[in-house]
Parts: C-alpha cells; structure tokens; sequence
C-alpha cells in the first residue's frame, strides 16, 4: 500500500488503492510505527521500486548513516499493468507477466541482495560469545 505521507511530502505516483478492510492501515508507515510501539526502530521509506538504484540509496543513506544495523527487512514491491488484471490468468499475455514480476520479484530481490551485508553486520555485532 501507498504512504499516507501528507500533502507536500515526497510519496511515489499512485493512482490506485486496492480496498481492503475498514479500519486497517496497511502502509509502510502503521508497519513501522507497529515495530517501533514493540521496542524496535521502525523505518518507513515508501519509495519508487521502479527506478534502480533506490534500495541502495535508502540502506547506505538512511539505515547506515542513521543506525548502522538492520535486524529485518520488509520489502514487497509490486504493479499493476496499464491494462490492469482482469478475468482468468490463463487468458492474461504474458506481457502482464513480465510488466508485474519485472518490478515485483526483481526488485525483491534487489532489496534482499543490498541489504544481506549489513543484516550480517548486524548479527556479527549482536553475536554472543559462551
């Protein structure tokens, strides 16, 4: 889900919510605020998964520059084609395929790849030594 960022601040073009459930906040800010009320620092940086590059920049300049660790990562990236998902999959081209799983799984990925260095960094520090 979008940011719930307020009018001015930087939040990524979405032109669409999928409904879900009167009363639930799914954005990347009630998930951090949701570690952070459990002892935690959550840090929510709703982003551009579309653009290379971004999930670097946000580990090196927001997590190192700001913490230096990284206990979890959360990341879910996903689009709907321009076309939009309609009916039975089966029937779907596979430019639908390539337009969602281009940005979804590649930019898990990405997310995943940057940020096993510092997530190893981290669990070194936190190491215990019996």
């Amino acid at each position: 889900r979008s940011s719930r960022a307020t009018e001015g601040a930087h939040k990524p073009d979405i032109d669409f919510q999928r409904p879900v459930a009167e009363g639930l906040d799914l954005t990347v800010e009630s998930a951090a605020e949701e570690i952070t009320k459990r002892g935690g620092f959550g840090i929510a940086v709703p982003c551009d998964l579309g653009t290379d590059g971004v999930i670097e920049d946000i580990l090196e300049n927001r997590v190192r520059k700001d913490n230096d660790r990284l206990d979890v990562l959360v990341c879910s990236a996903y689009t709907t084609p321009p076309t939009g998902i309609r009916g039975e999959f089966w029937k779907q081209d596979l430019n639908m395929w390539d337009y969602v799983n281009g940005l979804g799984l590649r930019q898990v990925y990405a997310a995943c790849r940057a940020a096993a260095p510092i997530l190893i960094d981290t669990a070194n520090k936190n190491a215990a030594n019996v």
